[in-house]
């Protein structure tokens, strides 16, 4: 039974001397080429054992031409690029370790990876776009680069949607905030998080219109919603600005996507399966999962965030705000160690005040109740000198 593959022997020979990783990563992706073949391991291996004996090229190779039928069939599903490559390496690599190894003709398989030519764009430039955007803008780019969203999701986003208000209607913007939002394309719920950078801008933005409660979240100048073509112009305008002509002619809405991805992929910590539903993948037909918790999310979103993050300045504004709070704390401390001083010498130094002053002929009347402590203690170390 297919169902049972996971103890075929050939699985086993395949799977063993594997980082962790690795096995959940081919384990996830490889049943859907089994039920496309309708076959298990074992018998998929047996097969292809008895074609390579064949002297008739078309049954020696049948193996390569089924799987370049597989290749086909997820292209038709929409599969493409590191998603479509994924598939295939799983099955690859189970020929392979069983010293069965496919051969292809240069250029029939997908790398799946971007080619030397393809432009992703890298967090520092990511980085300088950001400077030059609007605050709507900033929102824009923040939603693709740092939660992976397609540029429709982006424009059918509501004000109530978002988990970003606490029961006072105050905007937290020290933690990430898990987020699931329908993917349009795949009708996959995407499972990701609204960064504590993207809430700071979010809680600005939102004050700029008087703070509203329900709603278009991004909108146009003309007070509509504003459409992912849109969001695209401006933001390839910022692109133009920042990163020069050349490359901002390459920008699209969808590079920051794919640069969400690759920052996932790098993730040695993140499970190809939770990057897929990070991304709002289908992980196809026969590929059962369990859900993992919003706390699951938000710490693989931990793990990834040193990689998307935009200069942390929220957590250098949160910094500033704990530095200006020890500063008061310290000036208040200073103000009751002179309350207590003055308190104790006050006396004496009014004293040495009018001696100093008589015996530098400089002496006048002066009215000591009417003077703060501070003002005695200045007046002081004046005469001292």
């Amino acid at each position: 039974m297919i169902n049972d593959w996971k103890e075929d022997q050939s699985v086993k020979d395949w799977l063993q001397g594997l980082e962790e990783k690795t096995k959940n990563n081919y384990l996830t992706y490889f049943p859907r080429f089994l039920r496309f073949v309708n076959m298990t391991p074992d018998e998929i291996i047996q097969g292809r054992l008895k074609d390579l004996s064949s002297t008739d090229p078309k049954t020696k190779f049948h193996w390569e031409q089924q799987v370049l039928g597989y290749q086909d069939f997820l292209k038709k599903e929409g599969k493409k690029g590191y998603t479509l490559h994924d598939y295939i390496k799983s099955v690859q690599s189970f020929f392979a370790r069983n010293r069965m190894e496919l051969k292809f003709r240069k250029g029939e398989i997908s790398s799946g990876k971007p080619s030397r030519h393809e432009w992703i764009p890298t967090n520092a430039q990511v980085r300088m776009m950001y400077q030059v955007c609007s605050l709507r803008d900033k929102i824009g780019l923040l939603l693709a680069y740092q939660c992976g969203l397609n540029p429709i999701d982006i424009e059918g986003l509501s004000i109530e949607n978002l988990p970003i208000f606490d029961e006072k209607g105050v905007i937290d913007i020290t933690e990430h905030k898990y987020f699931e939002v329908s993917r349009s394309k795949t009708n996959m719920i995407t499972q990701t998080c609204l960064s504590n950078e993207l809430l700071h801008d979010l809680d600005l933005y939102l004050r700029s219109r008087g703070n509203p409660r329900k709603g278009i979240l991004l909108v146009s100048h003309k007070g509509d919603r504003l459409t992912g073509k849109d969001l695209n112009t401006t933001l390839k305008q910022s692109a133009k600005i920042s990163l020069g002509e050349e490359l901002g002619k390459k920008f699209k809405i969808t590079k920051l996507r794919k640069s969400y991805q690759d920052a996932l992929d790098n993730t040695p910590t993140i499970s190809k399966n939770y990057s897929e539903l990070m991304m709002g993948h289908s992980l196809g037909v026969g590929m059962h999962y369990v859900k993992p918790s919003e706390k699951e999310i938000l710490t693989a979103y931990d793990q990834l965030f040193s990689r998307i993050s935009i200069n942390g300045h929220v957590q250098n504004r949160l910094d500033l705000k704990d530095i200006k709070e020890e500063m008061q704390n310290v000036t208040e401390m200073s103000n009751m160690v002179l309350e207590v001083f003055m308190d104790i010498f006050r006396e004496k130094l009014e004293k040495k005040i009018r001696e100093r002053m008589i015996k530098k002929g400089a002496f006048s009347p002066i009215k000591f109740y009417s003077m703060t402590s501070k003002q005695i203690l200045e007046l002081y170390l004046k005469v001292k000198e």
